[in-house]
């Protein structure tokens, strides 16, 4: 699923693919396109239920994304249905947007999920003070953190990668891939 195009205010009000509107990249949060962002958690639901309605079981689904897709998967997988716990989630250079109505947005099943979750120590937009902050967050929440981890347990294996600006780099895919493999088994009974 891809980002719908709309002005970006940050970007000199271009217009580019995002999923909502970003004024600033901070750690606060009182700029956000709540709405925006809202849409777009609608969007991914609608996505998961055609996928189980497909017949593709919860347990077989991660959903993941980078930087505005990892905020949007990252809100999506944690405030779900509880009955519908996803195998995992996976955020690359992204944050948690509304981080100030988490509390009462998580789910039940919020702890139990696995995620990966990279970044990179010089990316310039969503820093690292800032991906600090949602990890800190989160673990007030109840989820468990490990860092430099690539396991596949209920929490947030977080991974700091040197160097890094906004984007991806192959040792980053090569530990996402690793933990997929593991968080989604090719020969897992469904």
């Amino acid at each position: 699923m891809r980002a719908p195009k709309r002005a970006v205010t940050m970007n000199h009000g271009q217009v580019m693919p995002a999923w909502y509107d970003i004024k600033v990249f901070s750690i606060n949060n009182s700029q956000l396109d709540e709405e925006g962002v809202m849409e777009g958690v609608r969007g991914i639901r609608e996505l998961i239920e055609a996928e189980i309605t497909g017949g593709i079981p919860c347990s077989r689904i991660v959903l993941g994304g980078f930087s505005q897709g990892a905020g949007l998967a990252l809100l999506t997988g944690l405030t779900g249905d509880s009955n519908k716990r996803l195998a995992g989630l996976t955020a690359l250079s992204g944050l948690l947007p509304l981080r100030d109505k988490l509390k009462e947005l998580i789910s039940p099943h919020a702890t139990s999920i696995p995620i990966f979750w990279g970044t990179g120590s010089a990316d310039p937009l969503v820093t690292i003070e800032i991906v600090e902050k949602c990890v800190e967050i989160l673990q007030t929440l109840g989820l468990t953190v490990r860092r430099g981890s690539k396991d596949v347990e209920p929490g947030i294996s977080f991974n700091i990668y040197d160097g890094l600006q906004h984007s991806t780099d192959p040792f980053e895919l090569l530990d996402l891939k690793t933990w997929l493999k593991k968080v989604i088994p090719a020969h897992a009974k469904l």
